[in-house]
């Protein structure tokens, strides 16, 4: 746009030029000098608007000042664009879940967790001298051992509902009047080197033959007992444990029931034992553990 006003001045000032060269010339004819003299001021006022049109900022491109609101009013100033920070993000934490360790569970009743019938010779187990193996995979003791006399291989320490059965016979012509055999549960070994624990089991002690559960050690004393002949015949004897509730079965049935808490921290050991008698035989074919 500038350069369209220097030409318009350019052309402006020749023109004005060629009138006032036309007014000279004919300034002897004052009648006619009239329109050229006109002319010629016409020319001059646009002489003078051109040259300030030609330096006015909108020739040369500028564009007007923003006017701002302030304490007076025909101020003008000029504000640059402000540039507004975006707002740095922040992180927010999520705790993670913790893992929950894993708890032990005890195992579904009727589990099976341990079951020897002699086939490998009852490995592993802890007998006392009473007791010998024979071919068949029968434990014979002719009495006279510690309660118990025979531990099981495998530990029941921590459960609190389980059952342990053992088969066991005593054969014929026994001729002693003083014996007493059994299964045992929730044993462990005292400081003065005594055991202490459950044992449900059959007794004679120059008397009527019983069944009893009782507990053995410092404070051994019988529970519940009631009258029972095992003959010569194969038992399966078994005793259960829920707790501080213990029953004593005899072939499925139970004979002797009691509730006791000496023993409610359940001791690991478990197994079968033959305790007195001069001369008497007891004979053992098979031991289970069984969850409740």
């Amino acid at each position: 746009m500038q350069y369209i006003v220097i030409f318009s001045g350019l052309v402006t000032i020749f023109v004005g030029l060629t009138t006032i060269y036309q007014f000279i010339k004919n300034i002897q004819h004052p009648v006619t000098q009239r329109p050229g003299l006109i002319l010629g001021v016409i020319t001059v006022i646009l002489m003078v608007f051109t040259v300030l049109l030609a330096n006015s900022p909108l020739s040369r491109g500028e564009c007007a000042p923003t006017p701002t609101l302030g304490s007076n009013p025909l101020r003008v100033t000029t504000t640059a664009k402000q540039q507004i920070p975006s707002p740095t993000p922040t992180l927010i934490s999520i705790p993670s879940t913790p893992t929950p360790a894993p708890t032990a569970t005890s195992p579904a009743p009727n589990t099976v967790l341990y079951n020897e019938d002699g086939a490998d010779n009852w490995k592993d187990w802890s007998l006392s001298a009473d007791w010998r193996k024979v071919s068949n995979g029968i434990l014979i003791s002719n009495g006279g051992g510690p309660t118990p006399s025979a531990i099981a291989p495998i530990s029941t320490s921590g459960l609190t509902n389980f059952e342990v059965e053992a088969s066991i016979r005593v054969p014929p012509n026994q001729g002693s009047s003083w014996w007493e055999f059994g299964v045992t549960v929730c044993g462990s070994t005292q400081a003065d080197n005594k055991w202490a624990g459950y044992k449900g089991y059959v007794w004679q002690d120059y008397s009527p033959r019983n069944v009893t559960i009782g507990r053995d050690g410092n404070n051994g004393a019988g529970i519940d007992t009631a009258g029972y002949d095992p003959g010569t015949d194969w038992h399966t004897y078994r005793l259960e444990t829920r707790g501080n509730d213990l029953k004593f079965l005899i072939d499925g049935a139970a004979v002797v029931h009691a509730t006791d808490d000496q023993f409610l921290t359940c001791g690991g050991q478990i197994g079968f034992y033959d305790g007195g008698g001069v001369g008497i035989e007891v004979q053992v074919r098979s031991f289970k553990v069984t969850a409740l």
